[in-house]
């Protein structure tokens, strides 16, 4: 995620098929590198390609804003309900010098 930028990710489950009686659980995790310098996390259901998207459904928020440092992880439910999707963003829009690099592991899991 280059200096003052955004960066986001949108995990589809494509065409998969939820029961009545099951829910989505959704993990991630993610590392950051250079790992001692933060950067701003967010969630939001659905898909969200650009910032407009994301401030016209704000009700979408899954994790807003969130100063995260070295990396992070987490688990949700609820993440696929709109569009069976889910949109992941990075926010290094406070640093104006340094990128950051992100890799990352999601996993969905159908639970009842």
């Amino acid at each position: 995620v280059g200096a003052g930028m955004s960066s986001c990710h949108i995990i589809d489950l494509g065409h998969c098929h939820i029961s009545d009686n099951e829910t989505v659980l959704f993990r991630w995790i993610f590392d950051i590198t250079p790992s001692d310098l933060d950067i701003v996390f967010s969630m939001y259901k659905g898909r969200h390609e650009d910032k407009r998207s994301i401030r016209d459904n704000i009700s979408d928020t899954i994790i807003r804003d969130r100063l995260v440092q070295g990396g992070g992880g987490g688990e949700v439910q609820g993440a696929f309900i709109v569009q069976n999707a889910c949109t992941l963003v990075w926010s290094n829009e406070h640093s104006w010098v340094r990128p950051r690099s992100i890799k990352y592991v999601v996993e969905a899991y159908a639970v009842m």
